[in-house]
C-alpha cells in the first residue's frame, strides 16, 4: 500500500515526477479550500506522507552500496 500511495503522490497530473511536497502544494493549489478534496486531502496528508517516507526508506535499504 505505502508503494501505491508513493507512486500516486510524487507523479504530477502530467506524469512528471514531483516530491510529496511538491504534489501536496499541486493538489491544494487546483482545489479551493472549500472543495471536499481539499478538506479531505488536509486530514490524509500527515498519514500519506508517512507512507511516502517508509517506502523512501525502503527504497534506500535497498540500494546496493
Amino acid at each position: 500500500m505505502d508503494a501505491l500511495v508513493t507512486a500516486d503522490l510524487t507523479t504530477g497530473p502530467d506524469g512528471e515526477r514531483l516530491t510529496y511536497d511538491e504534489r501536496s502544494a499541486e493538489i491544494l493549489k487546483r482545489y479551493p479550500p472549500e472543495d471536499p478534496v481539499h478538506r479531505t486531502w488536509m486530514k490524509a496528508a500527515p498519514i500519506l506522507k508517512e507512507a511516502v517516507k517508509r517506502t523512501e526508506e525502503r527504497l534506500a535499504k535497498a540500494q546496493p552500496k
